[in-house]
């Protein structure tokens, strides 16, 4: 078994100089050790950055989604109280039922219309969330 120390009898290390191979040793330890934590800490920023471009990508399609479907929810709106202040004008119960009927179709046609836009927003987004996350490439480290 290596020692570095001389023990004398008394089990105290007596004063003196540290033999040169423990200080290699010492200092290539400070040195890996210097070399693993800086490598770390550029993988774990790189690793945050990546938490904040896809928090800020969530937020940004979560809002895009949103205002769709604020805008879809106004769109109706509007159309529902157009077709009943039309029904409400009209003067028979046939004319009332044609545009209660036309009102109908229209809706039926804008709902397929907005779920198509709804999810094509969404597709985009998601893609767009997708290439945030494999765009990233890890932290070029020294390899010793």
């Amino acid at each position: 078994m290596n020692q570095f120390f001389n023990f004398p009898a008394d089990g105290n290390l007596v004063a003196g100089s540290i033999p040169e191979n423990v200080q290699a040793i010492a200092e290539q330890t400070v040195n890996t050790t210097r070399e693993t934590y800086t490598k770390l800490t550029e993988t774990a920023k790189g690793g945050a950055r990546l938490v904040q471009e896809m928090a800020s990508t969530t937020q940004t399609a979560t809002k895009a989604i949103g205002d769709k479907l604020l805008e879809n929810a106004s769109k109706n709106a509007n159309a529902f109280f157009d077709a009943a202040a039309a029904i409400a004008r009209a003067k028979t119960i046939q004319e009332a039922a044609s545009l209660h009927a036309d009102y109908m179709q229209k809706q039926f046609t804008l709902a397929s219309m907005q779920a198509k836009e709804l999810f094509d927003l969404s597709a985009l987004l998601g893609t767009q969330g997708l290439q945030c996350m494999t765009s990233r490439q890890p932290p070029v480290t020294d390899a010793h």
